[in-house]
Parts: structure tokens; sequence; C-alpha cells
């Protein structure tokens, strides 16, 4: 077995060829150069279904959500509010409102871009042709009845709309304070802590980064040569391991005046040696640089996409290659000096012989592979080390972040569900608001566009009344008519089911086949419960149908606190 293991290692000792053997570490060293200087992925909203989603801005959205919902609320508010917002004076502004004790209450959480807009909202849903959608899809205006019986539930749920923009607002802050973190990570790995502190706060995660370390702060010890910054880094500052700029140069450069060029053929960068003395940094520098140039070759730019998982691939790959490229420039190792084992942290290529250790210490003969050299890191003593590889450490550090990013997104997108499914609620609650009409009103709301087509006929009584309008002599105004018969409601209740004062004449008030009243004992909210006398059948039924409505809503939405409660807003 021992001669099989010496044979295998018996080759010329001759010249080796020292061009291009760190390609296959070159191309990792890219690998990583392209996932850490993309963009940090961002997180959109997303909406719609599954055959054609499309991508918001969570901050957007949420704001989009709530401006409608506030809107909705519009068409509720008190008098006092309304007032407010129809008022074009001085008086009206947010300045001024602010001002006032009395009124700044009703707007105390709205910016002054969001009074400006709840105004000019106010105003196109009472009056403005651009608002008539809007009015003809909820029946507004709505009744005084139907208002009241609205105005609790959506001031709730507007105040929660509000808090639920105040979460989000606070997951996007801790959002982009994570995908800024993951930036400064990757600058880190890249090109060493110092130059990723110099970037300062704003690190433009949403961009891809472009820009270089300059002379003064590339990770390179400006005096040392190659081989004492790259052959056996131990973890003090300027050596390898700190960078992976660094350690590109590390492996595509030598020390010796005579040094080949091992990372590729033709040969990379400006400078084939770095020795000992003043100006190595900016040597370094300009290496780097010509290096990243040409990964955008070795790896072309969309190749790999920045995820964690492409991360831990990339780091894997790198440990995997440890140890891999070695050459024998004699007969195999027969002494633990130049044990095989000896080289199981080296990146980059590196000789072995009978008696002597590889160093990671390059050749002084161009296009040699000496006894003992090698243009390669040897990372044994860092991997010791609980802090390990510190490029490698912020590598991962990027990867957790990013994980983070995606924990804290999927937190938007469930905050922006709740505010959604606030607005959907509100919207049913307003287009129920028919099932909430006392039997015994005998007309439909006037709608603003049905007032303003009679308002145009007033002095015209002819006109009017050709208009099925109503026209007033006294004050000469031509009204809908439906507006002047409402004062037939009042006398309901002696001419209606309370008319009948025996069980026989209440049963027999019928439409057709349906039954008008019942001789019955009051319920929901009726007066003298406990009496039998003869009642509005309809009116039941209605009311009814209101509990049957929220108890579906009630069972849509389980998540709702005030659904479970809106009986309690009803008025029976």
């Amino acid at each position: 077995m021992l001669l099989e293991l010496a044979l295998t290692f018996v080759v010329v000792t001759a010249a080796v060829d020292a061009a291009g053997e760190n390609a296959r570490e070159f191309r990792s060293i890219c690998v990583f150069y392209q996932l850490l200087t993309q963009a940090i992925p961002e997180h959109k909203a997303v909406s719609g279904g599954a055959a054609n989603p499309t991508q918001e801005d969570p901050t957007k959205k949420v704001d989009e959500i709530v401006r409608h919902i506030i809107k909705l609320n519009l068409t509720t508010v008190q008098s006092e509010i309304a007032a407010i917002l129809a008022d074009n004076t001085p008086e009206g502004t947010y300045e001024k409102v602010k001002e006032n004790a009395t009124k700044k209450g009703y707007f105390d959480r709205l910016e002054k871009a969001e009074f400006e807009t709840m105004k000019a909202d106010f105003k196109e849903i009472a009056t403005e042709e651009s608002g008539k959608e809007f009015r003809t899809k909820y029946g507004l205006p709505l009744s005084k009845e139907q208002k009241a019986s609205l105005q609790k539930a959506f001031a709730h749920l507007t105040k929660r709309a509000l808090d639920i923009r105040d979460e989000h607002k606070n997951i996007m802050e801790r959002l982009d304070k994570v995908r800024k973190e993951a930036r400064k990570e990757a600058l880190t790995a890249l090109y060493g802590a110092e130059y990723a502190n110099s970037i300062g706060a704003d690190n433009k995660p949403s961009d891809p980064w472009q820009n270089f370390p300059d002379n003064n702060n590339f990770p390179w010890a400006d005096t040392d040569g190659r081989d004492t910054i790259c052959q056996k880094p131990d973890g003090t500052a300027a050596k390898a391991g700190q960078a992976i700029a660094q350690d590109a140069v590390c492996l595509c450069v030598g020390a010796q005046a005579s040094s080949n060029v091992y990372c590729k053929d033709p040969r990379l960068g400006t400078n084939d040696q770095i020795a000992a003395g003043s100006g190595g940094r900016a040597k370094a520098a300009a290496n780097w640089k010509e290096y990243a140039k040409e990964c955008n070759t070795v790896v072309p730019p969309g190749t790999v996409q920045l995820t964690p998982t492409a991360l831990q691939e990339a780091i894997s790959a790198f440990y995997n290659q440890l140890g891999k490229n070695a050459v024998a420039t004699g007969s195999a190792p027969n002494s633990a000096t130049g044990s095989l084992h000896k080289g199981s942290a080296i990146f980059g290529y590196y000789a072995y012989d009978t008696a002597a250790n590889p160093e990671c210490a390059t050749p002084s003969p161009a296009s040699t592979a000496a006894q003992g050299k090698g243009a390669c890191i040897d990372y044994v003593s860092l991997l010791a080390k609980k802090a390990g590889i510190l490029w490698v450490t912020a590598v991962r550090a990027v990867s957790d972040k990013l994980l983070g990013a995606d924990k804290i997104a999927r937190e938007s997108q469930m905050t922006i569900a709740k505010a959604q499914q606030l607005q959907n609620q509100m919207e049913a609650l307003l287009l129920m608001g028919f099932l909430q009409k006392s039997a015994g009103a005998a007309t439909t709301p006037v709608t603003v566009d049905e007032q303003n087509k009679c308002a145009k006929f007033n002095g015209n009584e002819t006109t009017c009344t050709n208009n099925d309008c109503s026209y007033d002599k006294t004050k000469k105004e031509c009204k809908h008519k439906s507006g002047t018969e409402n004062t037939a409601a009042g006398a309901a209740a002696t001419t209606g089911c309370a008319g009948h004062k025996d069980k026989t004449a209440c049963e027999n008030d019928k439409t057709g086949d349906k039954q008008n009243c019942a001789f019955i004992k009051g319920k929901h909210g009726q007066d003298d419960k406990e009496k039998e006398k003869c009642r509005n059948v309809i009116c039941l039924l209605n009311k009814n149908k209101i509990l049957i409505f929220v108890s579906l809503f009630d069972f849509f939405f389980k998540d709702s606190k005030i659904l479970k409660n809106f009986a309690k807003f009803i008025k029976f």
C-alpha cells in the first residue's frame, strides 16, 4: 500500500507550469463577488390572483387602503366634522383646525397632506361628478338613521386602520434596518469591516454595489509583501482571511520578482508581484479592480441570485475546495512534516515533497512549483478559532439577515391583509345599509344626483312637475318627490298594523298572499314585549335579515371583534 501511494506521487521534478492553477478558486471568488454586490432583495405587497399577481410597494399599499377606509368613514361623519371639512375659508385650513382645541381632536392622527386629501374626498363624495360612481355604488347620501347605525362601527374600524398603519410603519422601519445591515455585512465580507464602517448609515441596499475601496482603505498592509500577508493568517489585522478581495490578491500574485501568475492564463492584474515595501496597497487595489472586471466574464451578472441558499451553497463549495489543489514535486511525504493532512485547510495551489511542509509562500523561480511552496492561503490557524475566517462569517451574517428580512416581510403581508379586511368589512356594512331601513319608511333616501336634477327647475312649476319632481309654491323650490313623502311615515303607527285592535282584522291585513301583520308579542327591541298586539311582520323579517347577515359576516370574518358585536350598533 505504501508503495502504491509513493508511486502515485512520483512526478518529474523539473519545472512545473504555474499559470492558471488557481482558476477554480478564482471562480469561487467571482461567485461571492457577484452575489454580494447585488441589490439586497426588496419585498413587495402581492395582490391579485395566482394567474395574474400584482406587486406594489407595501407602504403605498397600506396608505392606499387607509385612505379608502377614511373615505368610507366620511359617508357617516357627524355634522360638526362635516362642517369642518366643508369649510373653505381660512378657518378651515389644517393649521387653523390644529390650533382649535375643539376641532383638532377629530384630526389628531392625520398629517397635513392627509387632511387636505380628506377634504377633497369629502367634496367629491358630496357633489362632484367624479364621485357619482362612488355615490351610486354605496347608495349615498345615507339617511340619518343609516348614519346613526353605522357611525360607531365605522369610527372603530377607522381607528383600527390607523393603528394598523402605525404597526406597518414600524414593520417597514425594521425591514429597512435589517436590509441595511445585510448590505453592511456584504461589504464587510468583500472589503473588510473598516471599509464597511466608512460607508455610513445609508449604504443604499436597493442598489447594486459598484464602488471599490480606494488606495487608502483597500484591505492590504501597505509595506508587507504578499507572503507575509497571505501565507498563514492568524487573525491579526492586515493578514489574509479578513476580506474576499484581499484573499483574491493572495491567490493571483507572487512575492518574488520572478514569481509567476497563478489565477488565469493570460495573466490578470497590472501587478504580478507585491513584495515587501511601500506601495503594496495601491498595487493590490489596482489588481482587484481588474479581477472584478474579469469576474463579469467568468460568472456573468445574473448567473447567480442573492438568496440565503445561494450564499450557503457558495460557502460549502469554498470549504469543499480546501486542500484539493495540491501537486507533488517528488515522492510522497514520508514523515509528519510533509504529511498530507498539513494541507487540509489550504485554499489555492500548493506543492508537496518528502520533506517540506507546504507554507503557501510563492516560489522564486518562474514557472516552477518549488518544494513546500504555493500560491495559496493556509487557513488552519483561523479555523481553529471561534471567529473562523472573518469574511466567511460575514457571508453567513448576510444569509441570516436575508432570512430575517423575509420573516419581517411576511409580517408586512399579514398586516396589509388585516387592513384590507377592515376595508372589506366597511364596504359590506355600507352596502347592506338597505336592510336597516325601517319598514315604516315609505321612501328611499334621495341621492345627491336626484336632488340636483330637480333643483335645476327651481322657479318653474310646470317644468318641475313634468320631470317627476314636487314643487313648493311658497319657497318656489323644485324637490325630488321622495323628499316630500316622508311625512307619511309618522302616520304609519296609527294607520298600519298598530291601527288594528282585534286579532282577526290584524291577521287579515295582507298584500296578495303575504301577511303584513301578526298578533304577537314584541321582539327585537319592540315596545311592550310581553303584550300581544298587532305588529308589523315585514319589519321583523327585515331585522331578522340583518341578524342573519351579521352572522354570515361573523363566519367569514372570524377575527373581527367589531362584527361579533355589530348587533349592538344596529337600532331595531
